[in-house]
């Protein structure tokens, strides 16, 4: 989200987020100045919280409603603990969107510019890059409509029957990700 809101605003500028560590590294290290005053913002950068509390949502929608960019990471509604499936990204953001009335421009999955944003830089073409996934409807949906190679792994959130179902289904369903290595060891040999 960091690089590809780098590229889209080379000038930079000033950042209210809400995310995690990763995310706020990734701001700074582009050039972003991070703000906490929602009236100073050009930008609302919406992720992952686990330590989520009301005064950072109110933050985001203040500065969403006052005119800052609002930009979300992903649209995943769920995320998969030991515990079962708790809220995600998406209804993060799906909670601000209805106190905003805005929705907001996301950078991941399944929508193109992160797809686009990693081909460019390991210059790479569609059809040779491939996407692994445990959600179809976001990781299979967004690489399938570019054209990638798409691999569903069966280590979170879709099951076989659902990868199954997709349309159109992944290129390779697979146990996780040793599967996908030893697909690759046995290609190498042959």
């Amino acid at each position: 989200t960091a690089a590809w809101l780098g590229e889209q605003v080379p000038q930079k500028g000033k950042v209210i987020m809400l995310g995690m560590d990763g995310l706020r590294t990734a701001l700074l290290n582009e050039g972003f100045t991070l703000v906490e005053d929602p009236f100073e913002a050009e930008f609302a950068v919406a992720g992952i919280n686990f330590n989520l509390v009301y005064e950072d949502v109110a933050r985001i929608a203040l500065a969403v409603r006052n005119g800052a960019r609002f930009v979300g990471t992903n649209i995943d509604p769920t995320y998969p603990s030991e515990r079962g499936q708790i809220p995600g990204t998406g209804s993060i953001i799906a909670m601000w969107e209805a106190a905003t009335s805005v929705k907001p421009e996301i950078v991941g999955k399944p929508y193109p510019g992160m797809y686009e944003l990693a081909m460019h830089r390991v210059h790479s073409q569609p059809a040779e890059t491939m996407m692994v996934g445990d959600r179809y409807d976001t990781d299979i949906i967004g690489a399938t409509e570019l054209g990638l190679v798409t691999t569903g792994v069966l280590t979170g959130i879709s099951s076989r029957a659902v990868f199954e179902a997709g349309t159109p289904p992944p290129d390779f369903i697979l146990s996780g990700l040793p599967a996908l290595l030893a697909l690759f060891q046995q290609a190498d040999r042959d």
